[in-house]
């Protein structure tokens, strides 16, 4: 399994949509070398609804949410951002299901 930590892969930023999309392109970067991903926010709080949408809700309208759960595990995440992600996958989710 390929553990990606955010702090590692953003840096510098971890609030804007651009910080978002080189998450996400990490992240299937791990996948096209047929690597689940552990993704590791190490309980720092992000509370920024473009990077989590870019960096994580948006795979879910690439990809079939089966296919996510076993392929990406998110740990480290806090209380607060769980919610705001939580809500913003389901918006994608939604997206993909009209398409």
């Amino acid at each position: 399994m390929a553990r990606l930590r955010v702090r590692d892969v953003c840096p510098d930023s971890r609030v804007l949509r651009a910080d978002g999309q080189r998450l996400r392109a990490a992240i299937e970067d791990a996948w096209r070398a047929e690597e689940p991903v552990e993704l590791d926010f190490d309980g720092e709080l992000i509370a920024s609804i473009s990077f989590l949408d870019e960096g994580v809700a948006v795979l879910f309208v690439d990809h079939d949410a089966e296919s996510i759960r076993t392929r990406l595990r998110i740990v480290g995440l806090t209380e607060p951002d769980r919610p705001m992600l939580n809500g913003l996958v389901a918006k994608r989710r939604a997206q993909r299901t009209a398409a």
